[in-house]
C-alpha cells in the first residue's frame, strides 16, 4: 500500500542516501551545513533564507541526521503567517512543519507528526497558482499533496479526474496547457500521481511516460529541450515507481554525470553549478533506481 506522496518521496531519497560510498556522504553532507542558515532554514544559489528551499533542506537535514534543534526549526516557521503564502510556498512551509516533527524520521517521530497536522486551506484561498492556472495538472498535485499533509480539504476526485482529461495529449501523457498538443514530463507525472493515488496504480497507464525516456537514461522536460536534464529524470523515476513500472534504460550513469565535486547536483551537463533543491532530485532519483 502507498504512503501519501511526502512520505514515499522522503523513503526514496533516504534509500539513495543509503548507496552512497561513505566519501561521498561525507561531501554531500558538507555541502548541505554550508547552505544552511543560521537560523537553521536553507539559502538556494544566493545566500538567505528560503522558504522553499529549506522544504528540500530539512527533507536532506533529516536524512542525513543533521536536523537544525526544534527551537531554531519552530522560530523560523513562526515568522511566517500561513494564510497569506502562495500555493508553492504554502505547500513548502506545510512540509517544513511536517519536517521538524519528523526530526531523523524514526516512527515514532512520524507518528508524532501525523496527530500534529495543520488545518489544510481550500484552494479559492490562494491567490496564486503556477502559471495562472489552478486547474493545471502541476496546481492540481500540489493542491492534492498539501491535501495530504494537512487536515481538512480534500480534493473530488470526480472533479479532478475530469478536469485532467482536458490537458491530455495522447495515451498517458499531459500537457501543461489546456487544450494543448505537446505533453511535457512535469505535467505528465503529475497527472498520473493523481490519477494513481484517485483512482489505484495500474502499470500500463505509466507506459507512455516509460516511452518518454532517452537511451542515456534521462528525460528532456518537453519535445523542444536540447538535453534531458535532473528535474524531469528524477520526477519521470518517481512516477514510474509508484507505478511498479521498470524504467526502459539504466539511469545511473546519466545521473552520476550531474554529480559536482562538492557534493551537490547539477540540472544538465551543460550546468556547473549545482543548489539544495538538485541535491534532492539527484539523491531521488538515485533511490528510484
Amino acid at each position: 500500500m502507498k504512503g501519501n506522496i511526502s512520505y514515499e518521496l522522503l523513503q526514496k531519497v533516504k534509500r539513495g542516501v543509503r548507496g552512497l560510498p561513505s566519501e561521498t556522504r561525507d561531501v554531500m553532507k558538507s555541502f548541505i551545513l554550508s547552505r544552511m542558515e543560521e537560523s537553521g532554514a536553507f539559502m538556494g544559489k544566493a545566500p538567505g533564507a528560503d522558504l522553499y528551499y529549506t522544504a528540500f533542506g530539512w527533507c536532506l537535514s533529516s536524512c542525513f541526521g543533521v536536523m537544525p534543534k526544534p527551537s531554531r526549526t519552530a522560530e523560523y516557521l513562526s515568522s511566517f503567517d500561513p494564510d497569506s503564502l502562495d500555493l508553492i510556498h504554502y505547500a513548502s512551509f506545510i512540509k517544513c512543519h511536517l519536517l521538524s516533527k519528523i526530526g531523523k524520521g524514526s516512527l515514532s517521530s512520524m507518528l508524532k507528526a501525523a496527530v500534529s497536522r495543520l488545518p489544510s486551506r481550500k484552494p479559492e484561498s490562494f491567490s496564486a497558482f503556477p502559471g495562472d492556472d489552478p486547474e493545471s495538472p502541476y496546481s492540481l498535485f500540489m493542491l492534492l499533496n498539501i491535501s495530504q499533509d494537512c487536515f481538512g480539504y480534500t480534493p473530488n476526485p470526480t472533479e479532478v479526474l475530469a478536469s485532467l482529461e482536458r490537458y491530455r495529449t495522447g495515451e498517458g501523457l499531459y500537457g501543461g496547457v489546456e487544450g494543448g498538443s505537446s505533453p511535457s514530463v512535469q505535467s505528465t507525472c503529475c497527472a498520473l500521481v493523481l490519477k494513481g493515488y484517485l483512482e489505484g496504480f495500474r502499470k500500463e497507464a505509466a507506459e507512455g511516460l516509460r516511452s518518454l525516456q532517452k537511451e542515456n537514461g534521462g528525460f528532456k522536460a518537453n519535445g523542444t529541450a536540447p538535453v534531458a536534464d535532473l528535474l524531469s529524470t528524477a520526477v519521470a523515476l518517481f512516477t514510474l515507481s509508484l507505478y511498479g513500472v521498470k524504467p526502459a534504460f539504466n539511469a545511473f550513469d546519466f545521473i552520476e554525470a550531474h554529480l559536482l565535486d562538492d557534493g551537490s547536483f547539477s540540472s544538465t551537463v551543460l550546468d556547473e553549478d549545482g543548489d539544495i533543491e538538485y541535491l534532492f532530485y539527484g539523491l531521488l532519483s538515485l533511490g528510484c533506481i
